[in-house]
């Protein structure tokens, strides 16, 4: 419905984690959470449900039931 997906960062291990393996040149609004975590909004890509701990400390947070 919002044509959105959020890569849901809660740790630091998390954080360290997307960065080695997102290229420099991914580009995406970042919001930073209460928790100390933070959240990367992306866009939606047809077949992408949630899943939580995709990677250690990462969840992604789509369409679809919670796994």
């Amino acid at each position: 419905v919002s044509g959105l997906t959020v890569l849901d960062v809660d740790t630091q291990t998390g954080k360290q984690l997307l960065e080695e393996n997102l290229p420099d040149s991914f580009l995406t609004p970042i919001v930073d959470t209460p928790g100390g975590g933070e959240h990367l909004y992306c866009q939606y890509e047809e077949g992408v449900t949630n899943a939580v701990r995709f990677m250690d400390g990462c969840d992604i947070r789509s369409e679809g039931v919670m796994s």
